[in-house]
């Protein structure tokens, strides 16, 4: 699947992890090999006014544990009382 296919800029939330850190944010652009995002570190997330603008390679997608909130889908893609869940991005796009 590809990435604009997959991902909606402004809308879809990711996390990953890099350098012992994990970062969640919010997808900014999608292009076909690589998504711009707005993260911050989860263990500053008292101060998630620390967002900082990274570019994600598809080639790093496994390897930094990338994921994003699949909306409206249980872990069994059923719908049943849950709004969604997190899933790997490269098992998606083939990464």
């Amino acid at each position: 699947m590809k990435l604009q296919e997959l991902l909606k800029p402004e809308l879809d939330l990711i996390k990953y992890d890099h350098s012992g850190k994990e970062w969640e944010g919010y997808v900014k652009e999608v292009n076909d090999n690589h998504i711009i995002a707005r993260v911050y570190d989860t263990a500053e997330s008292g101060n998630v006014s620390k967002f900082h603008t990274v570019i994600l390679y598809k080639q790093t997608f496994r390897g930094l544990n990338l994921q994003f909130w699949f909306d409206g889908q249980g872990c069994d893609n059923s719908a049943i009382g849950i709004s969604g869940h997190w899933d790997s991005l490269a098992d998606f796009v083939g990464a």
